[in-house]
């Protein structure tokens, strides 16, 4: 990328998840004195979104399907507690799709719509359309053509869930990826191949959920690993200050409490 853009005297690059911005111009073998940035700002955001972690599940690969039980049954407390439908936000294809089979397993009359594969943005935005009015539970997937261009979910929906930090899957790809950054150390390669990536695509998903001064929504980041430090610390920072939620009695305490008011230590 950043040899193609030196064939050019200026560009620009516009975009809500551009953050941590030293580690995506490195991406691009862009060098600091490259590039400039310039942050706008909506002071509205702040009040937008109202975020728990929920530390009762582990969305890990190899964890993920002894928890489904779980996963289903809090999207069932969302639609339970939402006149609007609940978009919940899954990794994968195939988790959205145990999820949901699970969800109509414990619950056979709530109305579970699932994102097919999209061949272009205007598919989508029709498929939303469609969904939003005929669903409880509307479930997507991170980093799949919702990640940009998607206005329509702001306003229509006050309840959102998103399903893990969305890491890239280990495959030999990122592995080669891990080698060659190897002298950074494991935890930053780490960092830099997994947790950024993953943590962007969790970011993209919220920005999908208030895209207006006017708009509100409450969130559930549903996976322990939110709450790590290093994870945390890569959420938007409007919703970096979300509380634990450890028990159902928790969980319960934060859906009804009243909006932007958190009920609950972090």
């Amino acid at each position: 990328i950043g040899t193609e853009m030196r064939t050019y005297g200026l560009c620009l690059l516009a975009s809500a998840t551009l953050s941590p911005m030293k580690e995506l111009a490195i991406s691009c073998g862009l060098q600091p004195e490259e590039y400039r940035t310039v942050k706008g700002t909506a002071p509205w955001r702040t009040g937008a979104l109202r975020a728990a972690i929920d530390l009762r599940v582990d969305t890990r690969l190899v964890c993920r399907y002894r928890h489904l039980d779980a996963t289903a049954s809090t999207v069932l407390s969302l639609t339970q507690s939402s006149s609007k439908p609940v978009v919940v936000f899954f990794p994968s294809f195939r988790y959205a799709g145990k999820a949901s089979a699970k969800l109509r397993e414990i619950s056979s009359p709530t109305r579970v719509v699932l994102q097919p594969r999209f061949g272009s943005l205007g598919e989508a935005n029709e498929f939303l359309t469609t969904a939003l009015s005929g669903s409880d539970a509307l479930f997507l997937v991170l980093g799949s053509v919702f990640s940009e261009g998607i206005d329509s979910l702001g306003g229509e929906v006050d309840t959102a869930m998103i399903v893990g930090p969305s890491l890239p899957e280990v495959n030999p790809l990122q592995e080669a990826k891990m080698e060659t950054l190897a002298h950074l150390g494991r935890e930053k390669a780490f960092r830099r191949t997994y947790l950024i990536p993953g943590m962007r695509k969790v970011n993209q998903a919220l920005g999908r959920l208030a895209r207006a001064p006017e708009h509100r929504a409450r969130v559930l980041l549903h996976c322990r690993r939110f709450a790590q430090p290093a994870y945390r610390g890569l959420i938007d920072p409007v919703c970096r200050e979300a509380p634990n939620l450890r028990s159902s009695e928790e969980m319960e305490a934060w859906l009804a409490a009243e909006e932007n008011t958190v009920a609950l230590p972090s």
